[in-house]
């Protein structure tokens, strides 16, 4: 993989991502993606986004995760830059520099006190990917108890409650995660109803 390749076209990393699979029971981390971008595209309209502020959000969701394809993640295993690489390598292929940082900030925040996305781009890009998460596992059923949680879902719910509020975003919980419970039952992925589901995601984002 060199810069030449991805100048050409970044999307082909984004179509390799059709064979990396996130969670047996909910997909690829591609199928996630076109989630995201329709929860996006749903939160854009909610908060009243311009047709080229939305294109710019859905372009960064598109790209959020092609760094997972790239040497610098998936052989040499530096977790750790995920996000950075990608705004790197976003920049290097002349994506718009609001792209390359939303993508960077889709991981925000990576831990406890870690800073907050502060873009458009960057936080409907890690809210719709977080949202995504937790409804997604508690759908079909991977609900942390104790202190197992391998898909760090409370993580994920503090995330999206601090971005909110750091935000100051104007907009309805209980509408994002009743619009990605609909993507779930549309797919045929729920393995529990969408009202169990709700009650339990909205119960766990408000306990955090």
């Amino acid at each position: 993989f060199f810069y030449e390749d991805l100048k050409k076209s970044p999307d082909k990393l984004v179509e390799g991502l059709k064979e990396v699979v996130f969670q047996k029971d909910i997909g690829t981390i591609y199928s996630k993606i076109e989630r995201n971008k329709k929860l996006a595209e749903k939160m854009c309209k909610y908060m009243n986004l311009s047709a080229e502020q939305t294109a710019t959000v859905l372009r960064t969701v598109h790209l959020a995760k092609f760094d997972l394809l790239t040497n610098m993640i998936s052989e040499k295993e530096y977790t750790k830059l995920q996000g950075f690489m990608g705004m790197v390598y976003a920049e290097k292929a002349g994506e718009k520099k609001e792209v390359a940082k939303g993508i960077f900030e889709h991981y925000l925040p990576r831990f406890q006190g870690d800073i907050l996305p502060e873009s458009n781009e960057g936080i409907i890009a890690s809210i719709t990917d977080k949202i995504d998460t937790v409804v997604g596992c508690f759908g079909v059923g991977l609900i942390p108890s104790g202190s197992q949680d391998p898909y760090a879902l409370r993580r994920a719910a503090l995330g999206i409650v601090n971005i909110i509020l750091n935000s100051k975003l104007q907009i309805s919980t209980l509408q994002i995660v009743r619009d990605s419970i609909e993507q779930f039952a549309a797919d045929g992925i729920l393995k529990r109803s969408k009202e169990e589901v709700e009650k339990d995601v909205m119960e766990f984002i408000k306990a955090r």
